[in-house]
């Protein structure tokens, strides 16, 4: 069982090495932005209704 626990831990680092390096932080953090935008004016409407 040790060799195959050893294989997959470099095939799980590999994939998370390959999706960390596709990702775009600058993208990420837009989205987030636009995300929390979206939420504000739901809470706003939520609000103003009650």
């Amino acid at each position: 069982m040790g060799l195959f626990d050893r294989l997959s831990r470099v095939v799980r680092a590999n994939l998370n090495d390959m999706v960390s390096k596709a990702e775009d932080p600058e993208k990420i953090l837009d989205q987030a932005i636009v995300d929390m935008q979206e939420d504000l004016v739901q809470l706003r409407q939520a609000v103003a209704r009650s």
